[in-house]
């Protein structure tokens, strides 16, 4: 195991459910004693969420597997000495796996096989058994590229065609060979196999990029599979598409060549990691498909190759240096770069206007469609570098499924100078908190490329909400990060606070302002700061409306500032992270139970008003709400019930003393007594 494998595996434990069975039934058996029930009471009940009528108690693997996603989250965003041998050891594991496909995204069940036990594989496998997926943002998450235009990953050809013991076989050849793409077997042109990647020896002549783990030499029955592989999946021994392939431009490929051959003397240069051996060209009769042959005796060179020499591919043999290919690799790669010099891009915008278009798109979203007053923001900089007040206000509103903020930037109320824009609220089902916290972040991003581009260093800006916690929540940004800051509410646009209130362009004082004063009082009696915040008010409700401004769409990006984000049912996770994941945990085992108790089909399931009864369970207390579970499920102990545990020496029901008390006759017993009681209740309720 990697010495970094090694170390994360100690700093926390990783998730095992069969390792906790016998502590769990434990902690079960104290469960149900508190709440009243019995000790059979089914587990799935137990531990479902109340989104789904369960009592919502988690299990210990649950809310382990909740830390240590919380715990994976914290170290990987602010990449301390425990988040850089987490990307070590992910890298390693996509190098295991082999394919293009971060491995969080793919089902354990299939790939694991593939990789060796860490901590990582282990939250992995853990995530992956309840349906949580983790997504990197973009660059977070190394993947090995391809190579080529119709490069591909060996893994991948190999998923689809052997069984699972002889993918662990290949898969041992190709890590002990260090490949992991199609254009790794070949040589550089395409045309044959590398003859000591078939023979099962590492490439001569190449160096790898890559840091692989060492691994002890596959056995006899593991090479005999690798040559079948490669006779089966290549059976002309070249790529069909060599002619028109071409190398893609990478800023590093899979390994480096290590040799040169100049055609002027016919003479091989061969790097050693520090200095270049010159070996001698060869006489020889039989060049068959061979560009030449060299001594294997060679001499230090003094200085460089010639710069007319190529870079080629080699072979060792018994009695000489063989060249096998010229490569093309550089040639293909400087065209590349040649073309994309044209390309223009603005890295330094002047305007305001294009250092907003430079935004990545993600904060293009969140800064919404913007309107500039005709002086492009020359009044607000003259305000603040004569240091009267500039307000930054916004403002957020939620209603049936979807939100929008308002934002301005203003020297008072009314201002003609003002910059100001509204925009969606993405996500499931957003909260107004969201929408609140989204326009402040758009004040701090705006204001802060606003300053910017006129090179003013800590701008004063008087932030306006009219939410209280949105503001104690924007003031946390100067402590560092716990692990519970990243299981609490909107920790997406908390962490691009974080980082744009760190770039010190803007110095934010926040202050409360009374919301919706114009319901109470006269529009002369409003001080300014509430004539700002109506305004941003009826900018928000604008964005409802404006044809220019986008919708609210569930799907959201992984930001930057994120690193790595969760996903349950293809919504990202941005509240109440460990509560959401305690319920994905419990939520397929009563969607089971239920099925197989009830029968109730996926029709009836979503007939159900879920969200009502989840709201009513969470406002009682643990012990009614246990007996409000046992009645919806039939779990009361009803005298049909104890007798069928022989518990009761009669079934019938102690007050008409005709019928089999069970669930259903308790609510339908027609004594009067009874009767009269439940239609007082019913009277009492209408």
């Amino acid at each position: 195991m990697c010495p970094f494998r090694r170390l994360l595996s100690l700093s926390r434990p990783a998730v095992h459910s069969r390792r906790s069975v016998k502590t769990q039934s434990v902690m079960d058996h104290i469960a149900c004693h508190a709440l009243g029930l019995n000790e059979h009471f089914p587990r799935a009940l137990l531990h479902g969420p109340t989104s789904l009528g369960g009592l919502g108690v988690p299990s210990l693997w649950a809310d382990a597997l909740a830390e240590n996603i919380a715990y994976f989250l914290h170290h990987r965003r602010v990449a301390d000495d425990v988040g850089q041998p987490m990307k070590v050891s992910a890298a390693i594991t996509q190098l295991e796996v082999g394919i293009g496909t971060p491995f969080f995204q793919l089902a354990y069940e299939q790939w694991g096989i593939l990789a060796t036990s860490s901590w990582l594989v282990h939250l992995w496998q853990s995530v992956s058994r309840v349906g949580i997926n983790i997504e990197a943002a973009c660059g977070h998450h190394w993947i090995p590229p391809l190579q080529t235009t119709s490069d591909g990953y060996i893994m991948e050809r190999i998923m689809r065609r052997y069984s699972k013991k002889v993918c662990i076989k290949l898969n041992h050849c190709r890590r002990f060979l260090q490949v992991v793409t199609v254009s790794d077997l070949f040589l550089h042109d395409g045309k044959r196999i590398h003859p000591d990647l078939y023979r099962g020896q590492r490439a001569s002549g190449r160096s790898t990029n890559y840091n692989w783990p060492d691994i002890c030499s596959p056995t006899k029955a593991c090479w005999s599979a690798w040559k079948q592989f490669l006779r089966t999946e290549f059976p002309s021994r070249s790529l069909p598409e060599a002619a028109e392939d071409m190398w893609s431009d990478l800023p590093t490929y899979s390994h480096e060549l290590l040799c040169r051959y100049s055609t002027g003397n016919g003479s091989l240069y061969h790097f050693d990691g520090s200095q270049w051996w010159h070996h001698a060209s060869k006489r020889t009769s039989n060049l068959c498909n061979l560009i030449s042959k060299c001594h294997l005796t060679s001499e230090l060179l003094v200085g460089d190759p010639p710069e007319s020499s190529i870079w080629v591919e080699i072979e060792f043999t018994k009695d000489a240096l063989v060249i096998l290919t010229e490569s093309m690799r550089s040639t293909a790669a400087m065209r590349h770069l040649e073309e994309n010099k044209s390309d223009t891009f603005l890295n330094d915008p002047v305007c305001i206007q294009n250092r907003i278009r430079a935004l990545p798109t993600e904060l293009r979203r969140i800064v919404g469609k913007v309107w500039f007053p005709h002086d492009n923001g020359q009044a607000l900089i003259n305000a603040i570098r004569s240091g009267a007040r500039v307000y930054g206000v916004s403002d957020g509103s939620a209603s049936r499924g979807s939100a929008t903020h308002g934002w301005k930037l203003a020297r008072g109320p009314a201002d003609p100078l003002a910059i100001k824009g509204c925009g969606p609220v993405d996500g499931h089902l957003p909260s107004a908190f969201r929408a609140e916290m989204q326009g402040q972040l758009a004040v701090l991003i705006v204001s802060s490329l606003l300053v910017a581009a006129r090179g003013i260093r800590k701008a004063n800006i008087v932030s306006l909400c009219d939410n209280r916690a949105t503001l104690r929540r924007m003031a946390e940004h100067s402590r560092n990060l716990r692990v519970r800051d990243h299981t609490e509410s909107e920790v997406d646009l908390y962490l691009i606070y974080r980082d744009w209130i760190q770039k010190k362009h803007v110095q934010c004082e926040s202050k409360w302002v009374k919301g919706h004063q114009d319901r109470h009082q006269l529009i002369q009696d409003i001080d300014d700061e509430g004539l700002l915040n109506m305004e941003v008010d009826r900018l928000a409700t604008l964005a409802y409306t404006c044809p220019d401004v986008e919708r609210t769409t569930i799907a959201g990006d992984v930001l930057q500032q994120e690193v790595y984000s969760i996903w349950i049912n293809g919504t990202k996770i941005t509240t109440k992270l460990k509560q959401q994941v305690i319920n994905r945990c419990g939520e397929e085992p009563l969607r089971q139970y239920m099925l197989h108790k009830h029968r109730l089909s996926e029709g009836k399931m979503e007939g159900i008003n879920w969200t009502a009864l989840q709201r009513y369970l969470n406002s009682l207390s643990p012990p009614r709400r246990a007996t409000q579970v046992k009645l919806q499920h039939n779990w009361i102990p009803t005298k049909g019930f104890l007798f069928l545990q022989r518990r009761e020496s009669c079934n019938k029901c102690p007050l008409c003393k005709t019928s089999v008390e069970t669930a259903q006759h308790v609510r339908k017993c027609r004594e009067s007594k009874v009767y009269n009681y439940r239609q007082d209740r019913l009277r009492a309720l209408s």
